[in-house]
């Protein structure tokens, strides 16, 4: 934990042994760790939570680091997101390469988890002194934009193919403005962001109405019901039947 923040770290490394000891090791600081044995399984768990940052190996199977850091670079919500290599290389024109694309640091193989660590605090407690300075104005455009895109989602939630183009039009900025917003000042990205507010009107449905569960997920703008108890679950660790009979229950 950070100055009372737990922060999040997600260790891509193929070696099982090594990013189980530093996910042990890191946990032992109380922060808050996710593998992936390579890039691919990396960007599916970026989908479901945006890291603080990224501690990435180079040479891996599927997709190696250098691939991995060019898509997360490639795209605004991710291109945030500091990332650090951990490699056996040592060749310095590599290294080189490596901050060019868009790494933060390197560490070289075998390192002291100790080092890992303090880099880590390091980078974090820059990022959140650097967000600690806002002026007026910047607390203001966040009220203002929050409250613009809020009022189009609750009218627009409901649309199953609702897109960042569809909302970026409506507030009159390009998709990549937009998208740069909600990360700023949401810490999360346009598909997420959605997500949770649609489960947190199929919530409400749920508990208030005795409206089927297809009918929650059409009206919640939910793909199909099937797609919706899914993800429901996996947000509530209940199915939607099952939390309708818990609020129930409460009365």
């Amino acid at each position: 934990m950070i100055n009372g923040y737990r922060a999040k770290v997600l260790v891509v490394e193929d070696d099982y042994e090594l990013h189980s000891n530093l996910k042990d090791f890191l946990e032992l600081y109380d922060l808050g760790v996710a593998v992936a044995p390579n890039g691919v399984e990396a960007l599916a768990l970026l989908k479901k939570e945006l890291p603080d940052i990224i501690v990435c190996d180079i040479v891996m199977p599927g997709m190696d680091g250098t691939t991995f850091l060019s898509i997360i670079q490639a795209q605004d919500e991710y291109r945030p997101i500091p990332l650090i290599y951990m490699t056996g290389i040592t060749d310095p024109e590599e290294k080189l390469q490596g901050l060019q694309r868009g790494a933060i640091d390197y560490l070289i193989k075998p390192f002291m988890p100790e080092e890992l660590l303090y880099k880590i605090n390091n980078i974090i407690q820059l990022r959140k002194g650097t967000e600690s300075v806002k002026t007026a104005g910047d607390a203001e455009e966040a009220v203002v934009f929050k409250k613009q895109f809020e009022d189009i989602l609750k009218q627009s939630y409901h649309n199953v193919s609702l897109s960042p183009d569809d909302i970026a039009e409506k507030v009159n900025m390009s998709v990549s403005a937009l998208q740069r917003k909600i990360m700023r000042y949401y810490q999360s990205n346009f598909s997420l962001v959605v997500k949770q507010y649609r489960l947190q009107k199929a919530r409400l449905l749920l508990s208030r109405s005795d409206r089927s569960v297809d009918e929650v997920a059409r009206m919640c703008g939910f793909s199909s019901a099937s797609y919706f108890s899914r993800i429901f679950k996996e947000s509530s660790r209940l199915s939607p039947i099952q939390y309708r009979q818990q609020q129930s229950a409460k009365g």
